[in-house]
């Protein structure tokens, strides 16, 4: 039997290349929808949080003992009045002369607006997930509140994602490799 002309060969190199291929563009699928799905459960609960410490404002706790409670979330917060002033910040956070948030961003979140951003911060040598959220009583906006993430705990979670797929593609080539064999001798 000559390996070249062999059915069996030729069955089974298909059956496996048909497997590879299939599983290395569904794992790439997947991890793209894995990324957007966590980066989406990450923006709804900072945007959640960020609303519970914007509550806790407009009852009267005071900037600074937020910027406290911010670290409890894995966050930086930066707390800015109504013309877009600092009022306080976290103070293991640097940004240097890069304001997080540029002005046309700020101007809407002082128009009301929830701004969700990606942004490279030279300072933190990071990328940082941007959620910021007006503080409002009575409708009046009465100033902003900035909220910053590293996108390294999210990027750390998205490629822990990204080797159970790699296992399961290799684990799912050994085994497509096993099977096309027994079944393409059972053919011919």
């Amino acid at each position: 039997m000559k390996v070249r002309n062999s059915i069996i060969i030729k069955l089974w190199i298909y059956m496996t290349l048909l497997t590879l291929i299939t599983i290395v563009f569904s794992g790439v699928v997947m991890s793209s929808f894995f990324e957007d799905f966590y980066i989406k459960i990450k923006q709804t609960e900072m945007i959640n949080e960020g609303q519970q410490l914007s509550a806790l404002i407009t009852r009267g706790v005071a900037p600074e003992e937020l910027v406290d409670i911010s670290r409890f979330i894995n966050a930086y917060t930066i707390v800015v009045d109504r013309k877009g002033l600092i009022m306080a910040y976290t103070n293991r956070f640097y940004f240097g002369k890069n304001f997080p948030i540029d002005g046309v961003k700020l101007s809407s979140v002082l128009r009301g607006e929830i701004v969700v951003d990606k942004i490279y911060l030279p300072e933190q040598q990071s990328s940082m997930l941007m959620v910021a959220l007006p503080i409002e009583r009575g409708g009046n906006v009465l100033g902003g509140l900035i909220l910053l993430s590293p996108m390294a705990y999210i990027q750390e979670s998205i490629w822990e994602i990204r080797k159970v797929i790699a296992v399961v593609t290799v684990g799912s080539l050994f085994l497509s490799t096993f099977l096309s064999l027994v079944f393409s001798r059972s053919i011919t």
